[in-house]
């Protein structure tokens, strides 16, 4: 939204947005290339495959960013809804196919790649913007300036927590290990789901706010306070009732993740 009220070119505000989100996600294939280059005994050999697969996932997901901002902006939500559906029915199907015919933990990562590039393919199809080229440098600076920054920190702290944490563990740890904590933390963000759709809403509001810095803070504000007031009572209940869900649902053998 402020990028086109500012720019006015929405194809080169989109364009742009493409290309920043292209460059930033190919920054832990850049890193893993790097770290095989000059520290490779860091990563086992067995493990090379499983690391590039989830950094083309992320890079997928990245770039797939822009295409789902234009669709919510355009109100597109039911098309959202379907694909993302589709995309968690598809690689979960595949997912638990992998798993009855021996791949173990690289389910888990089949199931990443799949939905990421599902997703990918599908907004490119249904979106409204066609891929072109028409980066502006200025309108790069002018997203630094404001909020790129902020954007960018939390970005790689996302990229820490949700994609290679649970790798460091596992390595450190052993498998048995990391697939407690990636199946912790799944579940202890859980009630995100709750905000999901409340996001998806807000997405229009910061749209008309246009370059309205001072709406958009204020919008923002509200939006995290509402989501606070849903989301602490369902991660509390989570919480203290963890001993008696996770083995009913779960299993007995899932028992060590009631601590994390």
């Amino acid at each position: 939204g402020v990028f086109v009220a500012d720019h006015g070119s929405q194809d080169r505000a989109y364009a742009t947005l493409f290309v920043v989100r292209g460059v930033l996600g190919s920054l832990p294939f850049v890193f893993l290339c790097c770290l095989l280059a000059y520290k490779p005994s860091l990563v086992s050999v067995s493990s090379h495959h499983i690391m590039l697969m989830l950094a083309f996932a992320f890079w997928c997901e990245k770039i797939s960013l822009t295409y789902k901002a234009i669709l919510e902006r355009a109100y597109a939500l039911k098309r959202l809804a379907v694909l993302e559906t589709a995309a968690l029915v598809v690689s979960f199907s595949c997912a638990v196919i992998a798993v009855y015919l021996g791949y173990g933990v690289f389910a888990l990562v089949l199931q990443r790649l799949l939905e990421k590039v599902f997703t990918l393919i599908g907004y490119a199809a249904v979106s409204p913007w066609r891929l072109g080229l028409d980066f502006d440098i200025h309108l790069l600076r002018h997203w630094i300036t404001s909020f790129g920054f902020a954007t960018w920190t939390g970005g790689l702290l996302g990229l820490f927590l949700y994609d290679f944490i649970g790798a460091l563990v596992g390595l450190g740890s052993g498998v048995h290990s990391g697939g407690l904590y990636a199946r912790s933390f799944k579940m202890a963000t859980l009630p995100l789901m709750v905000t999901a759709v409340f996001n998806r809403i807000t997405t229009s509001l910061y749209a008309h706010a246009g370059g309205d810095l001072e709406m958009i803070k204020q919008i923002f504000l509200k939006a995290q306070i509402v989501k606070a007031v849903l989301l602490i009572p369902v991660q509390g209940y989570l919480i203290v009732s963890a001993p008696w869900w996770i083995p009913l649902v779960l299993g007995e053998h899932w028992l060590g993740a009631v601590a994390l």
